[in-house]
């Protein structure tokens, strides 16, 4: 792998490659999103993307940079989700069809495996400085002013009701 600021890059991919390290990336989210990262094993890796052994060292040195990958993946997915409903934040009804996205996404799969990145988070936070790196500019890149403001009106209806 090149070597751009002292960062790994990864080699240019064929339009074959790009999508075998996209198969192996998806199957890998999954598992350990389920599983969890430490339950999941390269073997199960390679039992889930059909890929061999020659081509997922091919993509990845190691399962750390499989875990990098996939922490961004995790991440920039539910960043771009989250991004698509909070530029629609101008007024009541936005804010409710946030709120019922958000029930949604947590009700699916019977409220189990939480979020994608929070549950890499709990798991990683102390089991890896570059792990913890990423999770932490994860976690960075999310802005929380909608959610101050959605709880601050919770609150400000409450307290009406409360007096």
């Amino acid at each position: 792998m090149a070597e751009v600021d002292g960062a790994p890059r990864p080699p240019r991919l064929t339009a074959r490659g790009a999508a075998t390290r996209a198969r192996i990336v998806e199957a890998a989210s999954e598992l350990m999103y389920v599983r969890g990262v430490a339950a999941t094993t390269l073997d199960d890796i390679m039992a889930a993307s059909g890929v061999s052994k020659f081509r997922l060292y091919h993509h990845f040195p190691d399962k750390d940079a499989l875990i990098r990958e996939i922490i961004d993946r995790q991440s920039n997915r539910l960043l771009a989700r989250q991004q698509e409903w909070l530029e629609n934040l101008d007024s009541l009804r936005g804010l409710e069809r946030w709120r019922d996205a958000l029930v949604q996404s947590n009700g699916l799969r019977n409220r189990a495996y939480g979020c994608p990145v929070g549950s890499l988070a709990s798991e990683l936070a102390d089991q890896s400085d570059d792990a913890r790196s990423a999770l932490a500019k994860s976690f960075e890149a999310g802005d929380v002013t909608p959610m101050r403001i959605a709880l601050d009106m919770a609150i400000d209806r409450i307290r009406d009701y409360a007096v």
